[in-house]
Parts: C-alpha cells; structure tokens; sequence
C-alpha cells in the first residue's frame, strides 16, 4: 500500500504517476479528503477529551465551593454525545481512506515509457510478447525474433482476457471488493459478488466493449 505520507506531501506526483498509467487521478483528493475527515476527528477528540477532564474537575469545586454546577453538567452531557459521535466516524473515515489507498499502486521508476504502446513496445523489445495491435504490427516486433510474426498472426484468433484492453482493471476493482470482504469483514459473499459484477458491467460499458 502506498505511503500516506508520500500521498500528502506529493500528491501531484502521485497523480503524475496515475495519468502515466492511464489511472483516473480522481482518487488521490478522494483519499485527502478522508485522511482530513480523519486527522481532524483524531484532533478533536483530543480536545473534548481534554475539556470533559477539565469540566470534571470544576464539578467537583462548584459542589464543593456550593455552586450550582448544572452549566457544567449539561456542557458535560454535549461533549459526551459529541465524542461519542466522532468515536464512530474517526475509524470509520481512517478505514474508507485505507481502502482507498489500497487503489493507487506504488509509484513506477521513472526510467518506465509513459503511455500503453510505449511500454508494450519496451516489454517486446525485451523478448516479451503483447496483444498491443500498434507493436504487434510494427517491424521492430515482427523482426525482432524468428517466431513474433507466427505470434503476431495467432493473436487475432485469441479470444480471452489478452483481448481486453480493460482487464487489468476489472481485475484491480474485484480484488478490491474481494479484499472488503475477506480482509476487512464487509458484507456478504452474494453481496461482494454482486458488486464484483455491476462494477465489470459498467467498466466494460465505459470501454465499450459491452452495450
């Protein structure tokens, strides 16, 4: 899982980093914005903490002294329900962040081609094959060894994830769902399968491969 750190201090690199991947940048404010929710909470409560200590205390002198200690109380009573509120919603923005943060990859070594066709045409030239159809039917793959054109050819009869442009993708998202559900204790099995589905439905809407 990627830094939060990094992603506060850096966040332009990371969503450098995600547009080089042909990544929606999107999620990185999606992820400050939480750790804010997050952070925030974390300070508040520390200072209510700090205010029921206090509020205890001058209790215990108005009684004491025979004041009336009724203000005291009832501000007492606001900070109880108030910290008791944000008890809730502090892990919960930590946990939605982490989930979120689990999304974005580590960040790639600059010496990676920016752009799909210049890394597949980077991975063959290192002997590596691809269903790119730019560097398929290029020369400098084809000449490259004795068998990519032999290889070149097959792939036009191949009709599995290779053909799919958008697989990593559906791939990342149902690993994220399945991750909710095995890891953090989210849902039910019939749910997550669910939302693995409608969210491979609309990726391949959005790709067009699907009407």
């Amino acid at each position: 899982m990627l830094d939060i750190k990094l992603l506060r201090e850096t966040p332009d690199v990371v969503r450098a980093d995600l547009r080089k991947r042909g990544r929606d940048p999107a999620v990185v404010e999606q992820v400050l914005a939480r750790d804010a929710v997050w952070r925030d909470g974390l300070k508040r409560m520390e200072e209510l903490r700090a205010e029921r200590n206090r509020s205890g205390k001058l209790v215990a002198e108005a009684k004491k002294a025979g004041q009336d200690a009724k203000p005291v109380l009832e501000r007492m009573s606001q900070v109880a329900a108030e910290l008791k509120a944000l008890e809730t919603a502090v892990p919960l923005a930590e946990k939605e962040r982490d989930m979120l943060l689990r999304t974005i990859p580590n960040l790639m070594h600059p010496s990676v081609p920016v752009g799909k066709d210049d890394t597949q045409k980077k991975w063959a030239e290192l002997g590596g094959y691809t269903c790119n159809n730019a560097v398929l039917s290029s020369p400098e793959f084809l000449e490259n060894t004795p068998y990519n054109k032999a290889f070149a050819e097959s792939m036009g009869f191949v009709k599995d994830f290779w053909a799919v442009p958008v697989y990593g993708e559906m791939m990342q998202t149902g690993q994220a769902e399945l991750n909710k559900f095995i890891v953090e204790g989210e849902g039910t099995a019939q749910g997550t399968l669910d939302n693995i589905a409608k969210t491979h439905e609309d990726i391949l809407k959005k790709g067009g491969l699907l009407k």
